[in-house]
């Protein structure tokens, strides 16, 4: 959901909204930091989309669905996912058509994320020409702060376009 910069300004919206209504005294500066963010938010969104334009048409595969949003957002050619759902893991059917859609569509990444190392990745980019990387939904090595927001950003979309470009 907050890999898509327009659902986070829709949460900043939220946030600042519940913030109002709990502490109205405070509700005006809630309002001036929530449009301050969405501004940040706004800002960043563009220097992702420049910076995806060259690879924006690259196919591409993800091991777990969290890039949807993502995906969806910058217009990038999302293939499909290795699992759809925490409690659904594929048989090797569903592998097998995933790997030859890795290979007919000419995926050029298969991501996976830092809490996964599966084999059957490895296995499903096996003679296709696909590469394997790493992209980090919840940017779990990144400091908290007030730029984790555009630090995480940058940091999927750095690492989408390392390997998309290759």
């Amino acid at each position: 959901l907050w890999l898509d910069p327009g659902n986070a300004q829709r949460s900043v919206d939220a946030i600042a909204d519940l913030l109002a209504k709990l502490d109205p005294a405070d509700a005006a500066e809630y309002r001036r930091n929530a449009d301050a963010a969405k501004a940040r938010i706004a800002g960043l969104d563009h220097s992702l989309e420049m910076q995806l334009a060259p690879v924006r048409d690259a196919p591409f595969v993800v091991y777990h669905d969290a890039f949807r949003a993502y995906a969806h957002h910058f217009g990038l050619h999302l293939v499909g996912a290795v699992e759809t759902g925490a409690e659904y893991a594929p048989g090797a059917a569903s592998l097998a058509r995933l790997h030859a859609r890795i290979a007919a569509e000419g995926v050029r990444c298969l991501f996976t994320e830092p809490e996964f190392t599966p084999a059957e990745a490895r296995a499903l980019i096996a003679g296709t020409g696909a590469k394997l990387a790493v992209l980090d939904p919840l940017g779990s090595a990144i400091p908290t702060g007030p730029d984790l927001y555009a630090a995480l950003m940058r940091q999927v979309t750095g690492a989408f376009v390392d390997c998309a470009a290759r």
